[in-house]
């Protein structure tokens, strides 16, 4: 009967170190995973802030570039206008006479 227990006895050890086994084994992988994981949080974070930089960078750009085309298209308008002024006056010298007659220009 005591072979019996002690054979009992060390079979339940047997598996309780077989359970203590697979559990550090979880446990081991647990902790890579978790070494793994916060590696890739340390290399997102760097990579939001960085991407962060660059959308501050990238708004200060169309700010600027915005501010520019204000000031240009105040300009194109007076551009615009001298061109139609110095267009206008071309086709009147062209219509002028030197030789004392009158040529009407018929515009519709």
């Amino acid at each position: 009967m005591m072979t019996t227990t002690s054979e009992n006895i060390s079979s339940q050890m047997q598996e309780i170190y077989e359970t203590i086994n697979i559990l550090a084994g979880g446990i081991q992988t647990l902790n890579d995973d978790t070494q793994r994981l916060s590696s890739e949080l340390i290399k997102l974070q760097s990579s939001i802030e960085s991407l962060t930089q660059d959308i501050g960078s990238l708004k200060l750009s169309v700010q600027e570039k915005s501010s520019f085309l204000d000031g240009v298209k105040p300009n194109q308008e007076i551009l615009q206008q001298d061109v139609a002024s110095l267009k206008q006056k071309i086709d009147d010298l062209q219509y002028v006479s030197y030789d004392a007659t009158l040529i009407w220009k018929i515009v519709s």
